[in-house]
């Protein structure tokens, strides 16, 4: 099952400068993560979606690595992507560095290319392009490399008033507004959301 489709704006395939950017974005296609896990995690998994549906709009998965912060990710997609427009869509941001790094992986993951030459024109027109899908659901994983990056998603949040955030990292982003959702060990969820 492919969660989104590849129709927006002037889809081209990844250069190789954005592939060495970006070499782990894809779509969030699955089999699905998740059977086992809303064994494991159901109270994390309903609390993520909860966080959405009473108006979050980033919202950080926060813990150490092996928490399972990626599966519940993309299990929230899976689960939710229904009731998306626009789509649920997986980037992998291992080997970002940079607002670039993050810009190219969402636009190569969205299959968008043909960008202005500036960052911040790029910003502007992946925002656009976002924003043209309507209700849309980001997920931005391993975002801790660039977490001092973090207001490019505030940007595109705000270019894209119907779309929806959900980061993994081992830090904070420190936006306003951003809600945490801090994973512990399994059957330990620790609340330390704010709006």
């Amino acid at each position: 099952v492919v969660v989104g489709t590849r129709d927006v704006l002037t889809p081209v395939p990844a250069s190789r400068a954005m592939a060495r950017l970006m070499p782990g974005s894809e779509l969030v296609v699955l089999p699905r993560a998740g059977h086992q896990l809303m064994q494991e995690r159901p109270d994390e998994l309903a609390e993520l979606s909860h966080r959405f549906a009473t108006g979050a709009r980033v919202v950080t998965v926060l813990g150490p690595p092996g928490m399972g912060k990626t599966r519940l990710a993309r299990e929230h997609a899976w689960a939710t992507r229904e009731g998306l427009a626009g789509g649920a869509w997986f980037v992998d941001l291992t080997e970002a560095r940079s607002v670039d790094g993050v810009v190219i992986g969402i636009a190569v993951a969205l299959g968008i290319g043909n960008f202005d030459a500036t960052v911040e024109g790029m910003i502007r027109q992946l925002g656009a392009a976002i924003a043209h899908r309507g209700r849309v659901l980001m997920v931005l994983d391993n975002f801790e490399q660039v977490v001092a990056h973090a207001a490019v998603v505030e940007r595109l949040a705000q270019l894209a008033p119907a779309s929806r955030w959900l980061v993994t990292s081992r830090e904070r982003l420190g936006l306003p507004g951003e809600v945490v959702l801090e994973l512990g060990p399994l059957g330990r969820l620790d609340d330390t959301g704010s709006m």
